[in-house]
């Protein structure tokens, strides 16, 4: 379930940011990564091990990435590519990008501190 702040990406921007093939949907809003199984709206999956082909007829996510021999085994909007996992990778990376933390007070005067003693 998408986090109740979620802001969704357009597929077609995730397509365009990654060099994926759209077909489908472009304007289906995606929030999130998740496994076919797991997914659901507002989720995008993927199918890189042929395996877990039969969950595609079964997901709930909004998009799956795909590659090209799998296209049409889905109705559901997707990017297709070459290397489905590294397509993943790279919408998760947007989707999720990696946070910065934040200084703590202690680190804060520490630098102010060394910072003063260089302008003496």
């Amino acid at each position: 379930m998408s986090p109740p702040d979620a802001v969704g990406i357009p597929l077609r921007q995730l397509a365009e940011r990654c060099g994926a093939e759209l077909s489908g949907d472009g304007d289906v809003l995606i929030d999130r990564v998740a496994t076919l199984d797991a997914a659901d709206q507002g989720a995008i999956a993927f199918l890189a091990n042929r395996k877990y082909r039969g969950q595609l007829g079964s997901t709930r996510a909004s998009a799956v990435i795909v590659g090209p021999s799998d296209a049409s085994a889905t109705v559901l909007p997707k990017l297709v590519a070459a290397n489905p996992y590294a397509t993943y990778a790279r919408v998760a990376a947007i989707l999720h990008p990696a946070r910065v933390p934040t200084p703590s007070v202690s680190e804060r005067r520490s630098a102010n501190a060394c910072t003063s003693a260089r302008g003496q």
